[in-house]
C-alpha cells in the first residue's frame, strides 16, 4: 500500500501508517465518529443522521455543531485526512480503497468466503480450514469495546455472532486433524466471547479429553455449572451433562493412547468402547461441528449462520422442570439475618456486608430481600463481578467504573447517559463515576436506590482496581452521613463476598469496617429438619446425615433431592458412598480437590488439619482460601475441616499422595 493506513476496530482501536502509530485519536467521541464512518463506509451518510446518532441527548443544532467540530478534528488527526473523509454540505463518507487496511472489512470478507464454501464440514480441505483460521485470527475482540453508544450495539452483536459461528466450525475441524492445542486456544477465545455460551464449554471438555487431560475437562464442566447457576439459575444442558458423565465413566477405564481418547467419549451406552461416530446429541442443544466429525451421514453445506445459544433471551425465563420450580420456592430463613439486612437497607445511606463461604445461599438470600424491597418503593440492582470481562473491564479503573455505571443503568431500565457526565482527563474516573451516580442515577427517580455488589472478592486479585474502588464506596457511604449532600442518603449498598478481606486496605478508605456485617451460618438441626420437610423427605431420620455434612445447605440439598428422586435408596447406603468418588457428592468433591491438588501449601495445611481432631493454627491467607471454598471452618485463628465429609474425602486423596 502506498499510504499504508491500517485501522483495527476489533478489540482496542489502533491506527498506524507505514508502521508508525497514530496516537491522536484518543477521545471517545472522536473514536465513535471514526467507527461510525468506517462501519458505513460503502454509502454516504446524512450529516444530520450522523449527528443525531452520536449525540442523541442534545438538540439537533448542538449535535450538528458537535459533528462539525469533530470532523475537523478527525481530519487534522489523520495523516492526509482529506483523502479519507469526503465531507459535503449535507453528507459525509469514509473513502475506503486498497491503500487502507481495515480489520472489520477483512473479517467481513473472510466470513463471506466461508459462507460460500460448498463443501461439507466432513470433507473440508486444508485450504477451507485455513480460511476459517484467517477469520478467527482477525477477530481480536469485540467491536470497539470502549464505546458504549446505542448505535454500535447491533454492529457489535452481529460481528460477535459471526465470530462465534466461525469458531464453532473451526474448532472440531482442527481437532479432527489432531491440532488440539491450536483448537484449545480458539475454544478459549470462544468462551471469552460469551461466558454463557454453553457449547464453548463442551468444546473445551472434548478437547481436554482428546489431550488425555481429564482433570481439566472436569474443571471446565464445574466452571460451566457454576456460571450457569449463578447468572441464569439453570443447570447445564443434557448434552453437557452427558459429556460429563462419560468423563466420570472414563475415570474407571484404562487410559487410551494419546490422541485416541475421543474414541471412547460417547453419550451412548455400550458394552464395548464406542467410537466418535456413535456420539449422539439431544435435539435441544448441539455442539456445533462435532456431530459431523467421523459420521457417515452426509452433512449439509457449510454456511456461516447465527448459532443459537442455549442462553435464554433476557426478557424470557428459561424452561424449567417441575422440580426446578419446587426448588426455587424452597428457602429456609436464618432469623434474624434476613430482617436485619432488610431493615438496614431501608435506612438512608445504609451499607451491609454479607459474607459466607461458597454455596451457602448468599445470592439467594439477597435476591429475596431485594425482591421484597422492590415492593416497598425502592429501586434494586444486583451486579455480580463475575460478569465483568477480566481482560477488558479489569484492565484499568476507568473501564471498570464505566462498566459498572452502564450496567446499573441497564438493570434500572433507564437510558444510558454516561457520556454526558464522564470526563476522565478533566475530573478523573472516580469523580466522573460519583457525578453520574449523584446527578443522574440517584436523581432520575424519587425512590431510593439499593445496589448489591455480588462476588466482590473477585476484585481482590486486581489491586489497581480495588484500592480506588473500595475507597470510592467508602466515600459514598461517608457522604450519606453528612448534611452537605443529602442526595447520597438515597443510596444503600450491599457488599457480598465469600471470604474475609485479607488484602491490604487503608482503614479509613475501606468499606469492610463500616456498616452492618452479616455472616451466614450453617443450618441448625431444626432448620435442617425444616429443609427436609420442604423437600418432602421429612420422614427420614436425618441425624446421621447431619453428622456427615453438618448444616451445609448445599450438601443437605443434594442429599434431599437425590433421596426424593430415588426413594428405593436408603439414607445409610447414601452415606456409605458419600465421601467417595462414586457417591452423590462426587462432582462437588472433585471440584474442590481440583482446586487444591496443585497447591502444595494448601495440601500441607489441609493434611495437618485432617490428622488431628483439634483445631489447628494455620497461615491466615491459606486459611482464607480454604474457607472461601467452604471446606474448612475458622474459629478465630484456628481451623478444622468443615464436616466429616471433607475430612474423610481429603484424607483418602492426601494419603494417596504419600
Amino acid at each position: 500500500m502506498s499510504s499504508g493506513l491500517k485501522i483495527k476496530l476489533l478489540g482496542e482501536l489502533t491506527l498506524s501508517i507505514d508502521g508508525t502509530s497514530i496516537t491522536g485519536v484518543t477521545s471517545e467521541r472522536l473514536q465513535s465518529l471514526l467507527a461510525f464512518l468506517l462501519l458505513h463506509r460503502n454509502t454516504s451518510q446524512s450529516r444530520q443522521q450522523v449527528a443525531v446518532q452520536l449525540w442523541p441527548e442534545v438538540s439537533d443544532t448542538e449535535a450538528k455543531a458537535n459533528l462539525r467540530r469533530r470532523l475537523h478534528e478527525l481530519k487534522q488527526k489523520l495523516p492526509g485526512g482529506d483523502r479519507w473523509l469526503r465531507v459535503e454540505k449535507t453528507t459525509v463518507q469514509w473513502v475506503q480503497d486498497d491503500n487502507c487496511w481495515l480489520d472489520v472489512a477483512e473479517f467481513d470478507a473472510a466470513t463471506e468466503a466461508v459462507a460460500s464454501l460448498q463443501t461439507s464440514l466432513q470433507t473440508m480441505t486444508a485450504a477451507d480450514v485455513k480460511l476459517l483460521e484467517q477469520a478467527a485470527k482477525l477477530y481480536q475482540g469485540d467491536l470497539l469495546p470502549s464505546c458504549y453508544d446505542d448505535w454500535i450495539e447491533p454492529h457489535r452483536d452481529q460481528l460477535r455472532q459471526q465470530a462465534i459461528t466461525v469458531l464453532d466450525t473451526l474448532i472440531p475441524q482442527l481437532a479432527e486433524h489432531n491440532q488440539v492445542r491450536t483448537a484449545l486456544g480458539y475454544a478459549q477465545q470462544l468462551q471469552r466471547l460469551d461466558p454463557l455460551y454453553e457449547p464453548a464449554y463442551c468444546h473445551l471438555m472434548r478437547l481436554h479429553t482428546q489431550e488425555g487431560d481429564r482433570a481439566s475437562a472436569l474443571r471446565v464442566y464445574h466452571q460451566c455449572m457454576t456460571r450457569l447457576q449463578d447468572e441464569l439459575g439453570v443447570p447445564p444442558s443434557p448434552t453437557t451433562c452427558q459429556i460429563y458423565e462419560e468423563l466420570l465413566r472414563l475415570e474407571d477405564m484404562p487410559q487410551p493412547p494419546s490422541g485416541d481418547t475421543m474414541a471412547v467419549l460417547s453419550t451412548s451406552p455400550s458394552t464395548s468402547p464406542p467410537t466418535t461416530a456413535s456420539v449422539a446429541f439431544p435435539a435441544d442443544i448441539t455442539v456445533p461441528g462435532w456431530e459431523r466429525i467421523g459420521s457417515d451421514v452426509p452433512a449439509a453445506p457449510s454456511q456461516v449462520q447465527p448459532v443459537e445459544s442455549v442462553r435464554p433471551p433476557v426478557a424470557a425465563q428459561p424452561a424449567a422442570r417441575a422440580e426446578d420450580d419446587d426448588n426455587r420456592a424452597i428457602y429456609i430463613e436464618r432469623p434474624p439475618l434476613e430482617s436485619l439486612c432488610h431493615d438496614t437497607l431501608l435506612q438512608p445511606g445504609a451499607l451491609v456486608r454479607v459474607k459466607s463461604p461458597a454455596l451457602m445461599g448468599k445470592t439467594l438470600m439477597m435476591d429475596r430481600i431485594l425482591a421484597q424491597l422492590a415492593t416497598e418503593s425502592l429501586r434494586t440492582v444486583r451486579i455480580s463481578m463475575e460478569m465483568a470481562d477480566r481482560k477488558t473491564h479489569f484492565s484499568d479503573l476507568n473501564r471498570f467504573l464505566r462498566w459498572l455505571c452502564i450496567n446499573i443503568s441497564r438493570l434500572l431500565a433507564i437510558p444510558n447517559h454516561i457520556n454526558d457526565y464522564w470526563d476522565e482527563e478533566g475530573m478523573g474516573s472516580k469523580m466522573s463515576c460519583s457525578t453520574y451516580m449523584e446527578e443522574y442515577l440517584l436523581t432520575v427517580s424519587d425512590e431510593p436506590l439499593v445496589i448489591c455488589l455480588d462476588d466482590i472478592d473477585v476484585l481482590f486479585s486486581y489491586p489497581d482496581i480495588y484500592e480506588d474502588f473500595f475507597g470510592l464506596l467508602r466515600s459514598w457511604y461517608e457522604q450519606a452521613r453528612t448534611y452537605t449532600s443529602p442526595i447520597w442518603k438515597q443510596l444503600r449498598l450491599a457488599i457480598v463476598h465469600a471470604t474475609d478481606v485479607y488484602i491490604p486496605l487503608n482503614i479509613n478508605q475501606s468499606p469492610f469496617n463500616v456498616g452492618v456485617p452479616i455472616e451466614l451460618p450453617d443450618f441448625t438441626d431444626d432448620q435442617a429438619q425444616s429443609f427436609a420437610a420442604q423437600h418432602q423427605v421429612d420422614h427420614l431420620d436425618i441425624a446421621a446425615l447431619i453428622e456427615m455434612v453438618g448444616g451445609h445447605p448445599y450438601l443437605l440439598q443434594q442429599a434431599f433431592e437425590h433421596l426424593k428422586r430415588h426413594p428405593e435408596q436408603d439414607l445409610a447406603t447414601l452415606l456409605k458412598g458419600a465421601p467417595t468418588d462414586s457417591g452423590i457428592y462426587a462432582n462437588h468433591l472433585r471440584d474442590c480437590w481440583l482446586d487444591i491438588r496443585d497447591h502444595l501449601d494448601l495440601k500441607t495445611i489441609l493434611k495437618t488439619m485432617i490428622t488431628t481432631e483439634q483445631p489447628v493454627a494455620v497461615d491466615a491467607i491459606m486459611a482464607h482460601q480454604l474457607h472461601s471454598m467452604g471446606v474448612i471452618k475458622l474459629q478465630g485463628n484456628l481451623a478444622q475441616p468443615r464436616c466429616q465429609l471433607y475430612r474423610e474425602y481429603f484424607k483418602t486423596h492426601l494419603d494417596q499422595l504419600v
